[in-house]
């Protein structure tokens, strides 16, 4: 989404996803035919901390020799899915921050935009997700990953990060719904390829489905469940 390197020769790569209750990280090798999983794990913090506590988990698990991608958390950033403004497309970042100023509590100027092509259906013309992130969010990640003596080659948000994900899996062509299930900010994405057509909240979490869920062979419902496969 936001790139801030160009292509690199490093073979190692590490995801870092902020979230409510903390950051998880993967370290992933990319010198073989298909990457590998080399490490992964969670530093909790406090909620809202997770930012102040990046540089401390860079330098405790060693993360400086990889190039670093870091994953928003949903309080950081707007994602919307608007009609595609009709103009160039030298024009279409300023004319799709008109669009999200209203979406937004920062002044425009300090607005950091982009923004994904939708494919068109036969319910629905040119759409476009915007992704609409304050610039002090942006800075706070790159002062706290230079200060740690990382490189940070991008931020992204969840539902383009699992959308990369599912364009990987062999039936990715065919279309791939992929549902991540996590304490409170669950999510569905709809993809073909490396293309995302749709990314959803979904208000079941994985604590709810644990609390709920019956012994061996009783075929009770499970209510959030049937939520859930709604």
């Amino acid at each position: 989404m936001f790139s801030f390197l160009g292509k690199t020769k490093r073979h190692l790569k590490v995801g870092i996803a902020l979230t409510a209750e903390g950051c998880a990280f993967a370290e992933v090798s990319t010198d073989q035919a298909s990457p590998l999983l080399n490490r992964c794990g969670f530093v909790s913090s406090q909620p809202g901390e997770a930012i102040a506590n990046l540089q401390d988990l860079i330098k405790q698990e060693r993360l400086t020799n990889a190039d670093l991608a870091i994953c928003l958390d949903r309080s950081r950033f707007n994602l919307s899915l608007i009609e595609a403004p009709q103009v160039e497309a030298t024009e279409m970042h300023q004319a799709l921050a008109w669009k999200v100023k209203d979406l937004i509590d920062y002044p425009l100027d300090k607005l950091v935009l982009d923004y994904v092509d939708v494919p068109s259906t036969k319910s629905s013309g040119a759409m476009v997700y915007t992704v609409a992130v304050n610039e002090t969010n942006i800075q706070a990640l790159v002062d706290e990953v230079g200060q740690a003596h990382g490189l940070l080659e991008r931020i992204d948000i969840p539902a383009l990060a699992q959308q990369n994900l599912a364009s990987h899996l062999p039936v990715a062509d065919e279309g791939v719904a992929l549902l991540n299930l996590t304490h409170r900010d669950s999510l569905l994405t709809l993809g073909r390829g490396e293309k995302l057509y749709l990314a959803r909240g979904v208000g079941v979490h994985c604590n709810e489905l644990r609390s709920e869920m019956l012994p061996e062979g009783d075929r009770q419902s499970v209510p959030r469940l049937d939520d859930l496969l709604l």
